[in-house]
């Protein structure tokens, strides 16, 4: 009697087994990397809010800045839902020139984490 050739049912499970290893290593990569991805995003589009808001600032732009001092981003926004913030101080640079020190931040949570992003900068005293 002639044996046929052809893979045993053990070697068919353990190749299974190995290819489905594989295929959960690949996706979990790829979980992590498109929520990384993710997180560079958002990072990038509060970056680019806050920087519009210092330009504003520096400007005297009054059409471009947040309307309040504090509060939330409305629907529509690219940032809805995260919060906003700007605080203005007076300061003695050196101990005599008067300037505002100008802190502008966003915060937000991902993952139940909080997140916020801050730029701080000085102006010459001239009210925002």
């Amino acid at each position: 009697m002639k044996r046929q050739g052809g893979f045993t049912l053990l070697e068919v499970l353990v190749a299974f087994a190995l290819l489905a290893s594989l295929l959960t290593l690949i996706l979990q990569t790829q979980g992590e990397q498109a929520f990384f991805m993710s997180k560079i995003n958002n990072q990038e589009k509060v970056r680019q809010e806050l920087e519009e808001q210092v330009l504003a600032l520096e400007r005297g732009d009054q059409k471009l800045l947040w309307k309040q001092a504090q509060g939330t981003f409305e629907t529509g926004h690219p940032l809805a839902g995260y919060r906003f913030q700007r605080q203005e101080q007076e300061e003695l640079l050196l101990g005599q020139i008067p300037v505002n020190r100008a802190t502008l931040s966003i915060s937000w949570t991902e993952r139940e984490h909080p997140q916020t992003y801050q730029i701080s900068f000085y102006a010459p005293q001239q009210g925002f």
